[in-house]
């Protein structure tokens, strides 16, 4: 049985293996990312939300970042940088309802959340009783 720390810290060590993010990344998703220096958790991100959602799941209600201004600045960056994802996959600028849309699809207040938890860890802070144990179905 694992709690969400000890899953984000084992996948934090798998990372850290040569090739983590060619094989958690298309080159399409690598192409996107402007901070190549961001690639790490990008990567961790996908791994998660693809094989261990339950995690994500209760990061998002979990944890809620400490410095507020901060987690708005950086979620404001990551909506103009799905605005622009969205324009190229529509081919033109897309509408409330279409951005409304695209932002639902691809899960990104979930992703955004963990993307910020992965990269700002020690700008966040749990809200719960984490002395309690949870079952993520993750062998170690």
């Amino acid at each position: 049985m694992k709690n969400i720390a000890e899953v984000v810290d084992k996948l934090r060590r798998e990372s850290e293996e040569k090739g983590f993010v060619d094989s958690n990344l298309t080159s399409e998703q690598r192409a996107v990312v402007k901070d190549k220096g961001d690639l790490i958790y990008v990567a961790l991100m996908e791994r998660i939300l693809n094989h261990y959602q339950g995690v994500a799941i209760m990061l998002d209600l979990d944890y809620k970042p400490v410095d507020q201004e901060h987690y708005n600045q950086v979620q404001s960056s990551w909506i103009s940088d799905e605005i622009n994802l969205a324009r190229i996959d529509l081919g033109h600028e897309p509408s409330h309802a279409e951005f409304k849309r695209h932002w639902a699809l691809f899960r990104n207040g979930l992703r955004f959340k963990l993307f910020y938890f992965l990269k700002y860890t020690d700008k966040m802070v749990g809200i719960v009783d984490f002395s309690r144990k949870r079952d993520f179905g993750y062998a170690a």
